[in-house]
């Protein structure tokens, strides 16, 4: 009983002293994040980003202390690189509009806590760079202002309804730091299952194209009334941190070699704003390799 009291004892004063240094990363991580925010008004997300993290970080901090003191478990390190495909994803279809995700990368540093022969903790630190071409053509009607002058040279206003076909074209890149923090479970010794959630934080990019507008009725003996291409830049509508589930699978393969994929998908809206009456989420595979090594 003694010896159980003393164990006690020496693992309280060791928690004690982890989890103090952990909320003190916690705050200093999140007044970064704010000075990081361009100056924007987000007090709100960055209390609710704090209080989500502190949340979620003590909760794998209570399981790792659980499960640690239940099993003699063991951590490994290791590294990941694959490829990933996908992009925002609209709730609903807009009519005229595509998207054509492009190959991304990711690369991640890897911390797994085997708690047993079955089950792990696995947080990662990833960075993942992605792209996608996307466009829409739509038509809407329109109003121009215009005059004429009559045969006593005064100047009448009027207006003529008309329409206008836009077709717009542009490149989106979004590199982002990601914290995917998974649960994995071996239902054999070579197949691993794979679930649990992230955080990302974008860190460059850029979203930009060219829209052609063409107004009134083009034919072979009629020019169109106005004809211009413009240049927009809408990356800083998206929003600055993301977070959602992931869920997958892997295979192991030789010697802490093991290939996988993942699917993502986030909670929170890509854009700041509403887009033609549309929320859009980022939706991801990822397919990987990944090596797990011991020290």
């Amino acid at each position: 009983m003694i010896k159980v009291f003393n164990l006690m004892k020496e693992t309280s004063e060791h928690l004690t002293i982890f989890v103090i240094p952990v909320k003190t990363v916690i705050h200093n991580t999140a007044m970064v994040l704010d000075s990081r925010f361009r100056g924007n008004d987000n007090s709100d997300t960055l209390s609710f980003f704090q209080k989500f993290l502190r949340i979620i970080s003590f909760i794998f901090i209570g399981v790792i202390c659980q499960v640690s003191g239940l099993y003699a478990g063991e951590f490994l390190y290791g590294v990941k690189f694959g490829s990933n495909y996908g992009g925002p994803m609209p709730v609903n279809e807009i009519q005229g509009a595509w998207g054509t995700p492009r190959y991304g990368s990711n690369f991640s540093a890897i911390l797994r806590y085997d708690v047993n022969q079955q089950f792990s903790i696995q947080p990662e630190v990833m960075l993942t760079f992605r792209g996608l071409d996307y466009g829409q053509n739509y038509k809407r009607d329109t109003v121009i202002d215009t005059f004429r002058v009559s045969k006593k040279k005064k100047v009448i206003p009027y207006q003529i309804s008309t329409f206008y076909n836009a077709t717009a074209k542009g490149e989106m890149t979004t590199n982002y730091i990601e914290f995917p923090v998974q649960v994995v479970y071996r239902p054999f010794a070579f197949l691993n299952i794979n679930a649990g959630f992230f955080l990302s934080f974008l860190i460059g990019g850029k979203s930009e194209g060219k829209a052609r507008v063409v107004v009134g009725e083009v034919t072979d003996v009629m020019p169109p009334i106005r004809d211009t291409t413009v240049t927009f830049n809408n990356f800083s509508d998206i929003n600055e941190w993301d977070g959602g589930f992931i869920a997958g699978s892997s295979i192991n393969l030789y010697k802490g070699f093991s290939l996988g994929f993942l699917v993502s998908r986030s909670i929170r809206t890509f854009y700041k704003t509403i887009i033609d009456r549309n929320h859009y989420y980022n939706t991801y595979f990822n397919f990987y390799m990944s090596y797990l090594f011991k020290f």
